[in-house]
């Protein structure tokens, strides 16, 4: 039954039930909110042991004594002994007070000072009463640092989970990465541990302390797990041949017109519906990595390869021919060229530096320019390959991990 009714039954204010659960003399089943509000759930035989507390507090057994029999019954005699003769010297006391009172002559206009001189003897060595109360200011500055710890370990996590939910929403094949995803876990534990510990009943002193040593920790940790987080899911990355129809929002070939033009399959715009079918059996790779810079997306590539008949690899050579050469009399900053690499004929159209010429030695690690397109085609296998690049990072081409 809930407090209310409690109170109903055994007489008790909402504040005198709260105190002895708080004394831990009561402990009723409760429930717990994310900000440390308790409700409580009282059973019959709690409301009983109320009504028993309600007792004896009234006859003057203390808390302390209260509890000292709750676990020590055989004490219970020796302490009601204990408060017997406590009672008698009371009672001692208050005569010796109501004498003096009576001495007082009714005839007589007593000043302050007259009256506290005539009835100071009896009480010089009478200690002051004590008060049924108990000072709640620790308790309560306990639940207020124990509701900041709450937002301060609850809070960053639900930041770094709506980042990774918001990173794999950005991507329309998005990968991940175990290991940054590990760390990430990792650098959040003294988070969970400080959710984990509010839930675990210990001295309130001493879990308020681990607490707000576990915040400095995670004031610390935090930041790197965010960091890490940026890592989990940073690349789109697939090898579904039908992918490339619909690429990431961000990708730069997305609005590439080249790109569009020289890729069979890829039917964005509908003038362009002539071109050859990509078989279903095609080698395919889609890449796109995400960085923070809004002025570079990123490197992203894709990649096709398949076989076909001569025919059909001629008229993608002559078709393609015009394609770069239409768009290099139109823009100085774009170079065509052609040649081979191993069993394979290629026409490049790119620019900045050729992707061919970039290595993964040390010495090349320096930042690159690329927008790159290619067409090759090996007649004695007659296969054909389509690929193009766009990055301003450090960076391999995917052309430069072929084999040709």
């Amino acid at each position: 039954m809930k407090i209310k009714t409690v109170c109903e039954q055994t007489g008790l204010t909402d504040r005198a039930v709260r105190y002895y659960i708080e004394e831990e003399i009561l402990h009723p089943s409760f429930t717990e909110n994310y900000i440390g509000r308790k409700t409580y759930d009282f059973s019959d035989e709690d409301v009983q042991m109320l009504k028993d507390i309600a007792v004896l507090r009234k006859f003057g057994f203390s808390i302390a004594q209260i509890k000292e029999m709750q676990t020590c019954p055989e004490k219970t005699y020796s302490i009601a002994e204990q408060l017997k003769e406590e009672k008698k010297e009371v009672i001692k006391n208050e005569q010796d007070l109501l004498v003096a009172l009576e001495q007082l002559d009714a005839e007589q206009c007593y000043t302050l000072r007259e009256l506290a001189s005539v009835l100071s003897k009896p009480v010089t060595d009478k200690a002051l009463p004590k008060e049924d109360t108990k000072w709640r200011l620790l308790k309560a500055t306990c639940r207020v640092i124990n509701i900041i710890c709450n937002l301060f370990a609850v809070v960053p996590v639900l930041i770094v989970l709506l980042m990774i939910i918001g990173s794999y929403a950005y991507f329309s094949y998005p990968t991940t990465d175990y290991k940054c995803l590990l760390y990430t876990v990792l650098f959040l534990l003294p988070n969970i541990a400080s959710v984990v510990l509010f839930f675990v009943k210990t001295n309130a002193i001493f879990k308020v302390v681990v607490r707000i040593t576990l915040s400095a920790v995670c004031a610390l940790c935090v930041t790197i797990a965010i960091m890490f987080s940026w890592g989990i899911c940073y690349i789109s990355e697939t090898d579904n041949i039908y992918n490339y129809r619909n690429l990431d929002t961000d990708c730069q070939l997305n609005h590439d017109m080249i790109y569009q033009n020289l890729f069979p399959g890829s039917y964005r715009f509908d003038s362009y519906d002539n071109k050859i079918t990509v078989p279903r059996t095609a080698l395919y790779y889609y890449h796109h990595e995400y960085l923070l810079d809004p002025y570079d997306r990123g490197p992203c590539e894709i990649y096709t390869e398949f076989t076909t008949d001569m025919a059909t690899i001629q008229e993608e050579k002559e078709r393609i021919e015009q394609l770069f050469t239409s768009h290099k009399q139109t823009s100085d900053e774009f170079k065509l060229s052609t040649g081979t690499k191993g069993d394979y004929a290629y026409i490049m159209y790119h620019r900045g530096i050729s992707p061919f010429t970039v290595t993964d030695t040390e010495d090349d690690k320096r930042s690159y320019i690329f927008a790159y397109y290619i067409f090759a085609y090996n007649e004695k296998a007659q296969t054909v390959r389509y690929l193009c690049g766009n990055t301003s990072y450090h960076y391999i081409p995917y052309c430069n991990t072929l084999d040709w």
